[in-house]
């Protein structure tokens, strides 16, 4: 039997300028994880303890995206999740980003998942 390996989730956000967030959503959620168990403890030891909410805390960081390319609509901005293998990292994908924007930019929009797309024309809008 095949042995299942996890995924990593990332949240980017780029312009006709370049990559300008990418987070690991993965990593975020473990946190979380670890959040709610700390305090599901801490609440059995009678001590308070507010754990995080992922979901809160995705939806902010998407909002502050969008609203971000919104008030730079000139910008051309792009939001996407998309699953890479969970040997990858913020800082695999920032590098390739520097050296080849394009290529990763096209990459993304064929596997991932769009949030928001603001390219004037879907196939005039090139990372520089």
């Amino acid at each position: 039997m095949a042995k299942k390996t996890k995924d990593r989730l990332f949240l980017a956000s780029w312009d006709q300028l370049g990559l300008e967030a990418l987070v690991d959503l993965t990593e975020k959620q473990e946190e979380v994880v670890a959040s709610e168990k700390l305090a599901a403890w801490n609440a059995l030891k009678n001590e308070e303890c507010k754990p995080q909410n992922f979901d809160t805390w995705a939806g902010e960081m998407l909002y502050v995206m969008k609203l971000r390319a919104r008030l730079n609509y000139h910008r051309h901005y792009e939001i996407y999740t998309f699953k890479a293998d969970y040997s990858m990292n913020v800082e695999n994908f920032r590098a390739m980003f520097e050296a080849s924007p394009q290529t990763i930019a096209d990459l993304i929009r064929a596997k991932g998942n769009c949030l928001l797309d603001m390219r004037a024309e879907p196939n005039s809008i090139k990372i520089q």
